[in-house]
C-alpha cells in the first residue's frame, strides 16, 4: 500500500512538471504551539543549487514495444525530512518540504533517451528559521504515452533512491493491450497510469503479450 501512494506522488508530480510554476511569497505565517512554522506548499521558494556536483546519468531504454510512445514527463523528486511545517493547525497536519525538478532527456535513438540527475541538486538553507533544511533525493520517475491524448495510458517506470543508487538497473513490464489506450469491459479507462510490473525471481517470464522499459543508474565521473 505505501508503495502504491508513493507512486501516485510521483504521477502527481510528473503531471504538474508539465504546468508552469507558481509565485512563491518567501513567507512564514507565524507558528503553531509546537513552534512549527505555518506555512503553505508555496510559502517558500526552495533554492536549486548553482554548481550541483554529484551527477548520475539515468539512462531509459524501451523494448519491444507495440507501438510509438512519447516521454511526457521525466522528473527527479527531492524531500527535506528534517524539516517540518504545520498546514493545517487545527487538524494537527504537518509536511515536509518537498521539490521535483524536470531532468531535460538526451534521445540516443527512437527508444532510447537519458539525463542527468544530481543528488545535490537542490540548497539546503534555513528556510524556516529553524535550521538548515537537509535536501535529499528521494525518486526518479517517467512516463510514456502514444500520443498528445490525454486518455492515452501512461506508462510509468519509476524507482526510489534506495533501490537505484548509487549504480543498478530496473525493468518493470506493461501489457500490450493498454497501448494505446485501456478498456476494461470493453469500456475506456480514462487516462489510466500504468505503474508496470517487476518479476518476483529470476524464473519469472513475460510473453510475446508484454513490453518492458528499463532505466539505468550509473555515476558521472
Amino acid at each position: 500500500m505505501q508503495r502504491i501512494v508513493l507512486l501516485s506522488l510521483l504521477l502527481v508530480g510528473l503531471v504538474a512538471c508539465q504546468n508552469q510554476e507558481k509565485p512563491m511569497n518567501n513567507q512564514v505565517t507565524g507558528y503553531d504551539h509546537n513552534g512549527l512554522p505555518n506555512a503553505t506548499e508555496d510559502s517558500v521558494e526552495f533554492r536549486t543549487n548553482p554548481n550541483p556536483q554529484q551527477a548520475y546519468k539515468v539512462e531509459i531504454s524501451l523494448n519491444d514495444i507495440p507501438g510509438k510512445l512519447q516521454l511526457h514527463g521525466f522528473v527527479a523528486f527531492y524531500q527535506a525530512q528534517n524539516c517540518t511545517y504545520t498546514t493545517n493547525r487545527y487538524a494537527g497536519a504537518t509536511n515536509s518540504p518537498e521539490k521535483e525538478i524536470e531532468i531535460s532527456p538526451h534521445y540516443l535513438s527512437d527508444n532510447s533517451l537519458e539525463g542527468t540527475v544530481y543528488l545535490d541538486a537542490m540548497l539546503d538553507e534555513d528556510y524556516y528559521g529553524q535550521g538548515v533544511c537537509d535536501w535529499q533525493l528521494t525518486s526518479v520517475a517517467a512516463q510514456f504515452r502514444a500520443s498528445e491524448d490525454p486518455n492515452d495510458t501512461g506508462f510509468i517506470i519509476s524507482g526510489f533512491k534506495n533501490e537505484l543508487f548509487p549504480s543498478s538497473s530496473t525493468t518493470l513490464y506493461y501489457l500490450k493491450e493498454d497501448y494505446p489506450k485501456t478498456y476494461v469491459n470493453g469500456r475506456l479507462l480514462e487516462g489510466n497510469s500504468d505503474f508496470g510490473l517487476k518479476k518476483e525471481n529470476e524464473n519469472m517470464q513475460y510473453g510475446s503479450k508484454w513490453f518492458s522499459i528499463t532505466m539505468t543508474i550509473e555515476e558521472v565521473k
